[in-house]
């Protein structure tokens, strides 16, 4: 079976590693969505939180 071609969105996201690839991909119609959230690089922020939750690592704030 010949699956169409990703969208450039997709492809990129793949190729960079924002995208691990979904269940989407197993519809031999599918050519990406362009609204999805993995299209784009993360922002520094949401790095930082990706890491710091894989790590355990909670922030806590103190009021003296």
């Amino acid at each position: 079976m010949k699956y169409p071609p990703l969208i450039e969105s997709c492809k990129k996201a793949i190729t960079n590693g924002w995208c691990l690839g979904c269940q989407a991909l197993e519809d031999p119609t599918f050519i990406g969505n362009p609204n999805c959230m993995y299209n784009k690089s993360p922002t520094a922020k949401e790095s930082i939180n990706y890491i710091k939750e894989k790590l355990g690592i909670q922030e806590s704030f103190f009021n003296e």
